[in-house]
């Protein structure tokens, strides 16, 4: 990670029902509302034809953030299940991000992994 500023996007594979989202950096408030309102827009279409779908979070430059800021985050992929989402799979490399995300996930269909390949092979399981 090259800078804190807090980073950020969102788009889908329509094909494959996925919603792909990766952040990077410090988050605030605002840069976390900027991000749920980038998620909302990018699942527009799953949304308008009431698809589910699966998401792909890439939180590798995602730094240790303010507990206030990871309830959020963990609130956003929880809720996830009542806009459609099957399941979510998160790519976090930094040991202590993963411990702080693994803890305050606990009950929501999310899993976490240290390699892309082995988080999308989930993700893309047989439905």
């Amino acid at each position: 990670m090259t800078t804190l500023a807090p980073k950020f996007s969102a788009s889908i594979d329509y094909g494959r029902r996925e919603l792909h989202f990766a952040t990077s950096g410090l988050f605030d408030v605002a840069a976390m509302q900027a991000l749920q309102a980038e998620i909302g827009e990018a699942i527009g279409p799953f949304l308008s034809e009431r698809m589910t779908f699966r998401a792909f979070g890439d939180l590798t430059d995602y730094a240790v953030q303010t507990k206030d800021i990871s309830e959020e985050m963990t609130r956003l992929l929880c809720a996830g299940e009542k806009v459609g989402i099957e399941k979510t799979a998160i790519l976090i490399t930094s040991t202590i991000v993963r411990m702080q995300y693994a803890r305050i996930s606990q009950g929501c269909s999310v899993e976490i992994f240290d390699n892309r390949s082995d988080a999308l092979a989930w993700l893309r399981e047989k439905r």
